[in-house]
């Protein structure tokens, strides 16, 4: 046997990581040696979009042993999966079906060591009895990291099973989450469905006493390892919210989305107050906050937000989502609160107009001119004037305290087409006239000698507007320029 450095399946092995999917079946011909790295490599990850050949059907059965991340399409047919599948470590599956609910139960039950899993239900397809039985499969997956189930119809207490046997769980993500049928619950103990009103409830009580008690032993041996948790859309938000967050102390990054079918508000209300409160005792960790509303009737309270910020003075990371809460107001609630000068690190800012809104030009310098720690600001339909940026107007001066930033996520407005390059443009940006120039340029058309060239506007020979605030930015050493977007008046009609 001739010794070479490929005889080394190491070697073979991290080769495999840097090829891609055509070049890693190419390898997987050149001889037998390299057959078992570059197809595990090649298997290792599949995302199977429901419409894959049948050429790919016929060989999953031959090397399904490989997989080990599997990602399903809302198409996706469960019935192609087999029992060889067995070593799987992340598992997404899109708007499973009822009649595929057998085939789902049997691949998690053959899959024990899945770290990540990701699982949509069919909406008002759930039954509660076959959602229970999904629950306590994953119960028995001791590995798992981070879950994350939607449109999931469940008996009581199920969110307390699922922290109370899954405690090195990291992230948990509840989406249309809903408790239901009262006359039936869940030992947590074992994991089945008991009637509350039979002739064998009372016979069962001191079992469900002892197990309480046992739970309760266990939950001061083990407390829950979950840094971040997601609620959205979900019938009685404030109590999940209330029940999840007694049990985390180490909970770091809480996500609430107000939607459809949530009962909560997030306006000012003692409930509300009650909440925070609660936050503040049993999750003194939190540094991280999103808030989203996504309906026209709904909106994030300043107070209400105002008074969260206050309880938690060491604030990393705020996002809010909103369409009826301004914008304008929320920089400047950050900006006066000067303790968040020295803490917040990352700030995202959406809303749903169409627009950029140019008012938010001088609070958003000011904001840049004050955060210390800042490494992400993002406001898509923000904006800042770049005269006003130049020029110093206002109450910035022209320097930047937020050194460390990383990502700028604001439109940077100029008077008019005319005060930038065209290529720091989006096409969309750029007038009709010159946009056929612009796509020439970008490389998107070659253009013909013998095809005419449709006319276009006379460009500067200078852009020092542009150089003024490319020179601003120059200022920032771990700000990526490629997040910064540049536009101008006229094409918003601002």
């Amino acid at each position: 046997m001739s010794k070479s450095i490929f005889n080394i399946p190491e070697i073979l092995i991290h080769i495999a990581k840097h090829l891609s999917p055509a070049d890693l079946a190419r390898a997987c011909r050149v001889c037998k040696d390299f057959v078992l790295p570059f197809t595990s490599e090649l298997w290792h990850s599949i995302h199977h979009r429901g419409c894959s050949r049948r050429s790919f059907l016929m060989a999953f059965p031959r090397y399904s042993h490989y997989i080990r991340e599997l990602r399903c399409s809302r198409v996706t047919r469960f019935d192609f999966l087999d029992f060889s599948c067995t070593h799987l470590t992340l598992l997404e599956a899109s708007v499973v079906e009822p009649t595929n609910f057998s085939i789902l139960k049997r691949v998690l039950e053959s899959n024990p060591a899945i770290k990540e899993l990701s699982l949509t239900l069919r909406i008002y397809a759930a039954d509660v009895q076959q959602t229970a039985k999904l629950i306590r499969v994953i119960t028995g997956m001791r590995m798992m990291k981070k879950l994350a189930l939607k449109n999931f119809k469940v008996l009581p207490r199920t969110i307390e099973y699922l922290l109370e046997q899954l405690p090195d769980m990291q992230l948990l993500s509840l989406t249309c989450w809903e408790e239901f049928l009262p006359d039936l619950d869940v030992d947590s103990t074992a994991g089945i469905i008991m009637p509350t009103s039979t002739n064998g409830a009372a016979a069962s009580a001191e079992a469900m006493a002892k197990a309480k008690l046992e739970r309760h032993t266990n939950q001061q041996e083990r407390q829950s390892q979950l840094r971040y948790f997601h609620l959205e859309d979900c019938k009685d938000d404030y109590s999940y919210l209330f029940r999840v967050t007694r049990f985390c102390p180490l909970l770091e990054h809480l996500s609430h989305l107000e939607g459809y079918h949530s009962q909560s508000s997030l306006r000012t209300s003692r409930e509300m107050e009650e909440f925070y409160q609660h936050l503040k005792v049993h999750c003194p960790r939190l540094s991280e906050f999103r808030l989203r509303c996504y309906y026209w009737n709904s909106s994030i309270d300043l107070e209400g937000l105002e008074y969260l910020i206050l309880l938690f003075p060491t604030l990393k990371l705020l996002d809010i989502h909103s369409r009826c809460t301004r914008k304008e107001e929320i920089l400047a609630t950050i900006i006066r609160l000067e303790f968040l000068h020295e803490s917040l690190e990352d700030i995202r800012l959406v809303d749903f107009d169409r627009v950029p809104n140019v008012a938010t030009s001088t609070l958003i310098l000011t904001l840049l001119g004050t955060m210390k720690q800042l490494k992400r600001f993002s406001m898509p339909l923000g904006a800042i004037d770049s005269m006003e940026m130049v020029r110093h107007t206002g109450t910035f001066d022209g320097v930047f305290a937020c050194r460390e930033l990383e990502v700028l996520e604001v439109p940077i407005i100029g008077p008019d087409a005319d005060w930038a390059p065209r290529c720091v443009y989006s096409v969309n940006d750029i007038p009709p006239n010159d946009r056929y120039d612009a796509l020439r340029d970008f490389g998107f058309i070659d253009q013909d000698e013998s095809e005419p060239c449709p006319p276009s506007s006379p460009r500067p020979a200078s852009y020092e507007l542009y150089d003024a605030v490319m020179e601003q930015l120059d200022t920032l050493p771990m700000l990526d320029k490629s997040t910064v977007r540049f536009r101008y008046k006229n094409c918003w009609n601002l």
